[in-house]
């Protein structure tokens, strides 16, 4: 998530970058947000919105899950996350909780397992059954796609994007900016 947000992201046209922002904890999955006071939820806002960056009225969630295997688990995990997130900001009206972007198709990319670059279907199930365990507060936002296997690192044989994890520039990152950007432009 952070390679997108800060590789361009924020100049995306449509989007108002003084309204967003970023909490990101590398390598800390979705069964880990899921603890109660679990320490990645003291991490300090990247690029912190220009009002209310602590009383946020919006959350958006990236589900990063591939331990787990089945929808229980998954599920277990999002309510923990989605209580995380009332008790952390109580004041939050919204939680979109979005997966990972996938590989084209959510099928894996030549050569690869796909274990890091494709959302089980327990997974999809688990995210999308959330607005109805919480209706008017959680929305499950579309599953994301890079548009070609060679936006990730390797070909898809892991989920950063190319041509490093660390990169926020490149046509890889551009690509996944595209996505994300004409998301939020349009729901803003």
């Amino acid at each position: 998530m952070a390679q997108w947000f800060n590789g361009g992201f924020l100049m995306y046209a449509g989007i108002d970058a003084t309204k967003y922002e970023l909490l990101m904890v590398a390598h800390h999955y979705s069964d880990a947000w899921a603890v109660p006071g679990d320490s990645a939820w003291n991490t300090q806002a990247a690029h912190p919105c220009a009002q209310g960056s602590t009383t946020p009225d919006r959350v958006s969630f990236m589900v990063t899950q591939w331990t787990e295997k089945l929808e229980s688990q998954w599920v277990a995990d999002l309510i923990g996350i989605v209580k995380n997130i009332q008790t952390k900001w109580p004041m939050v009206k919204r939680i979109e909780i979005m997966p990972s972007t996938s590989a084209p198709g959510d099928v894996p990319c030549p050569g690869t397992s796909g274990t890091e670059t494709t959302i089980p279907a327990a997974g999809y199930a688990a995210i999308d059954s959330m607005p109805a365990r919480y209706p008017g507060l959680v929305v499950a936002l579309p599953h994301f796609e890079v548009t070609k296997c060679s936006d990730f690192i390797g070909n898809g044989s892991a989920p950063q994007y190319a041509p490093d994890a660390n990169a926020t520039s490149g046509p890889a990152v551009m690509d996944i900016v595209g996505v994300f950007g004409a998301y939020y432009a349009a729901h803003p």
